[in-house]
């Protein structure tokens, strides 16, 4: 099931909280490392049934947070903050271009401990994760470097015993593309396998920006390819069991699915494609992949090998997300009675047949649409 979606929100502001709402997530991620917003203005947002997750990624200068400053800060948040995710990329060394964590794999340890006692004496039922590793991302496939070795001395010194679930920053643009999402997340499982670890894999941070620094060109996209994005970023996630996946993030002027311009709030296509996500694809089980046929010849072949296609469930209705990689498009024959919207929610009136390449929703009735009767050529 998706249990969770959820967003990541810099700077939490009033003028934010209707936006919020209409976006409908399951989860606002606040990192308190960089704002610390009212209580008040926090418990807007629980009002609409949405959690909060706080985020503490000690900076620079970690020896000045001890255990006076992380007191303070979860009991500040005890009544809003129902899980807590500490540490941001730690196996990013300091040799290395933006690296957040500048101790040793021990320091991280003595750090997460002294936070994790601090959050479950002040309530035992909070979920405590650690630690937004990249080393799902940096996994040493497809042109990536292996950042992992940091990640294995964490777990020597007993990181799988202390937290309640794993975080992992993953990026899929630049860094290998949706293929290095199945290798990232079976690289962490593998690690986790060996230390015996059996504790839940969430996504601390996912997303595409759509301007900024110059450094990240190979990741940043158009306003249309953020929106694809959001799509096949969250179904891919969840398709390899992933079920909470926060995605980054809702309100800034590079990565946000909103900016602000001349003091007016301004949206972004990835809203829609957001909030249409959540409002088809909430409480549905993934199920299965299809195979898109047919594959008669090798340029066929080469073609539906591109498709990503993926099955959901709730009750007696289905809901399949397809769209096809690498910029190609294909050609869908319609046989049997459904409903296609488009990501931004939009039905789609068609004949019998058309063509697609970006993410759409086919609504149906339970074991209606198949790979033998949703025909591609």
């Amino acid at each position: 099931m998706i249990e969770y979606f959820a967003i990541t929100c810099n700077k939490l502001e009033e003028k934010l909280v209707e936006p919020i709402k209409r976006l409908n997530p399951d989860l606002i991620q606040l990192p308190f490392h960089l704002r610390q917003p009212s209580v008040d203005l926090i418990n807007k947002i629980n009002d609409f049934d949405i959690e909060v997750v706080g985020k503490w990624v000690t900076p620079k200068n970690f020896h000045n947070f001890n255990l006076a400053f992380f007191i303070r800060l979860v009991e500040q948040y005890k009544n809003v903050v129902k899980m807590w995710d500490f540490g941001g990329e730690p196996e990013t060394r300091p040799s290395q271009p933006g690296c957040r964590w500048y101790g040793t794999a021990q320091e991280y340890i003595d750090q997460l401990k002294m936070f994790v006692d601090v959050v479950k004496t002040s309530n035992p039922f909070t979920l405590v994760g650690s630690g937004g590793f990249l080393s799902a991302t940096f996994n040493g496939f497809y042109g990536n470097e292996d950042r992992s070795d940091f990640l294995r001395k964490l777990f020597d010194l007993g990181l799988g015993e202390m937290i309640d679930y794993i975080s992992v920053n993953s990026y899929l643009y630049g860094y290998g593309g949706t293929k290095n999402v199945i290798a990232g997340i079976g690289k962490m499982k593998e690690i986790m396998a060996w230390y015996h670890c059996t504790k839940p894999i969430i996504i601390a941070e996912t997303g595409v920006p759509v301007a900024g620094d110059p450094r990240f060109l190979h990741i940043i996209q158009t306003e249309e390819r953020q929106a694809n994005s959001i799509v096949e970023t969250h179904v891919l996630f969840h398709s390899v069991g992933i079920d909470w996946l926060v995605w980054f993030q809702l309100f800034d002027s590079c990565w946000g699915l909103m900016y602000e311009d001349e003091g007016k709030l301004k949206y972004r296509k990835g809203f829609d494609a957001y909030k249409t996500m959540v409002s088809m694809l909430k409480n549905y089980v993934f199920v299965k992949r299809f195979k898109a046929y047919p594959s008669r010849t090798v340029e066929e072949r080469w073609k539906t090998d591109k498709v990503e296609w993926h099955v959901f469930q709730k009750d007696e209705e289905e809901i399949h997300v397809i769209w096809v990689c690498g910029g190609e498009s294909v050609t869908a024959k319609i046989t049997v009675p459904m409903k296609i919207y488009n990501k931004y929610g939009e039905e789609l009136v068609l004949d019998k047949e058309f063509t697609f390449t970006d993410p759409i929703y086919l609504k149906a009735k339970k074991g209606v649409v198949h790979n033998l009767n949703f025909m591609l050529e």
